[in-house]
């Protein structure tokens, strides 16, 4: 009886230890996460080698539910202790960033074992109102760096949060911290992201990106200005989400800042300024893991609704011709990897104009009712061959009258720039081209008709080759001169003469006799684009049809 009463004084003794030892664990504990401001504040300072600055306010804690608030936060960064860093030749970040935000709430955090090492794990993170400033120090001349969890550090390494949300959020990006002109001004937006986790299973895990499970992203308006100050970009918002792998984005405005004259004269070369405006843009099928883990762009559909493009050429500048590139150039050199399967455009209108040299009043040419597509747009090697190349089919209505159907086969990746090129238009009046070609070419429709006409055309980087077929009758041309387009010389009248005998009497097809075909043989002017190639052909083989091949563009 005295061993069993023993005994269980001896339990009594060791449970009260137990206890006291738990009471005085639990009030260090207590201490510790009371003091925890005070110890985040120093940590961040000493993790970041002075770098930042963290200001806690209003900070309350639950250590047994694992709830913690903050009222305010403020993250500061010191550019005095970056650029002393930069002279003791340490590894400086190329970007600064800034943080305020009006509330932090976090729930159900395992604050017990962080206080232990283990990684940080939450079940919801909310931060309210966030203003978020990025600061570039530096240009980025580094090569792809390491994964996000491969660099992660003591709590962050491992990290795991069921919901992550951004609250009424802004965000700014500017080139150097005294500068009060922001590149990036994202006006307000909401994010939300689920399961995530800062591991390399989540890194590669299937059905993730940006390691979580879902990403849902909705913005304000965004607004970017181009660091060249050239031009600034605007789009009215943008909404994303990684699960239904969707992109949308609403009235977005490409805009130039300076004339095609005064950009021509900052830049050193005669360039075309232009004025884009897209109100609608959907994408599906976005492959964000690939972006993410890759930088691969890889989508299933983009269409671009009402499109308008306002093109603008000032060949007065003075200024240098340099070097075009073509479209396989583009593709080669764009810095990453795509693949589109259906890139579709609809309720498109374009407008070029032009001002000679010698010309008074710019010419102009537009296309209405554009709606096309382009299918396995790629610069992918397994995706882009000879065999599979990409296909440009569109239609439009030429001045706003004639129809016209474009057919483009590009080999993207071809080594000598192939690409095949098939037109068919008509009917249509030739003198709609005279905004075009009397202030620009110097040449005059005053009469006739144009019923149908097609051609074919084979092009390299420097050539382009192929036929045409034209209907026409009774066309009528007058050359101008170029001081006064509105007068003609009398070398120019005797030209013209010739020229109007000798289209009259070439009506094509002449009466009892077949067709004739014309004949397009160009050499591509690499100062000029693309676009422009595919016009000289049309030109070379409308002028061969009408028998003034002496004056066709070369």
């Amino acid at each position: 009886m005295v061993r069993i009463k023993n005994t269980a004084t001896s339990w009594r003794k060791i449970g009260a230890w137990i206890l006291a030892l738990a009471l005085i664990v639990l009030a260090v504990l207590f201490l510790a996460i009371t003091r925890l401001p005070n110890q985040l504040e120093r940590m961040v300072a000493e993790e970041s080698g002075g770098l930042y600055a963290l200001h806690l306010h209003g900070f309350s804690v639950s250590p047994f539910t694992g709830n913690l608030s903050v009222d305010s936060l403020v993250l500061e960064p010191d550019t005095v202790q970056w650029h002393k860093q930069v002279k003791l030749n340490q590894r400086a970040p190329r970007i600064l960033f800034k943080v305020r935000m009006k509330a932090f709430e976090a729930t159900d955090v395992n604050l017990f074992g962080i206080m232990f090492g283990l990684p940080a794990k939450a079940d919801q993170l909310t931060l309210k109102y966030p203003a978020i400033t990025l600061i570039e120090m530096h240009p980025d001349t580094s090569e792809r760096q390491k994964a996000f969890y491969q660099t992660a550090k003591g709590d962050l390494k491992g990290m795991h949060v069921g919901s992550i949300k951004l609250d009424s959020a802004s965000l700014k990006y500017k080139l150097n911290y005294s500068s009060s002109d922001y590149l990036l001004d994202v006006s307000y937006f909401n994010l939300k992201a689920e399961d995530f986790r800062l591991d390399s299973s989540s890194y590669v895990g299937k059905g993730r990106a940006y390691y979580a499970r879902q990403i849902d992203l909705k913005t304000g308006p965004v607004n970017y200005k181009f660091t060249d100050g050239m031009y600034h970009a605007i789009v009215g918002g943008i909404a994303l989400n990684t699960q239904a792998q969707t992109i949308d984005a609403k009235e977005l405005h490409l805009k130039p800042l300076l004339s095609a004259l005064n950009m021509s004269a900052a830049k050193g070369e005669s360039v075309t300024t232009n004025d884009l405006k897209i109100s609608k843009v959907h994408v599906s099928g976005m492959d964000y893991a690939a972006y993410s883990r890759h930088n691969a762009l890889k989508v299933q559909h983009m269409l671009l609704d009402c499109v308008q493009l306002s093109a603008h050429k000032n060949r007065k500048t003075k200024q240098p011709e340099k070097q075009k590139p073509t479209l396989h150039q583009m593709a080669r050199e764009m810095g990453f990897l795509f693949k589109i399967d259906t890139l579709e455009v609809k309720n498109g209108f374009i407008r070029y104009s032009e001002l000679a040299p010698e010309g008074k009043e710019p010419g102009y040419i537009t296309l209405n009712g554009l709606k096309g597509s382009v299918i396995n747009l790629s610069n992918m090697p397994e995706h882009m061959s000879d065999e599979t190349p990409a296909l440009l089919q569109c239609s439009f209505r030429l001045m706003n009258e004639a129809p016209i159907d474009v057919n483009v086969l590009l080999p993207l990746l071809h080594k000598e720039e192939y690409h095949a090129l098939q037109v068919t238009f008509g009917p249509l009046n030739p003198a709609i081209l005279n905004p075009m070609l009397v202030p620009v070419s110097y040449i005059k429709v005053k009469n006739g008709n144009l019923s149908s006409g097609s051609f074919k055309a084979d092009l390299t980087a420097k050539t382009g080759t192929g036929s045409m077929i034209v209907y026409y009758n009774n066309l009528e041309i007058e050359l101008l001169n170029k001081g006064e387009p509105d007068k003609q010389s009398l070398g120019n009248k005797l030209l013209s003469k010739v020229a109007d005998w000798v289209a009259i009497k070439d009506a094509n097809p002449m009466p009892g006799e077949k067709p004739r075909m014309g004949t397009i043989a160009v050499t591509r002017d690499p100062t000029k684009s693309i676009l422009h190639h595919w016009k000289s052909c049309a030109v070379s083989g409308l002028l061969s049809t009408i028998g003034l091949d002496k004056i066709a563009e070369k």
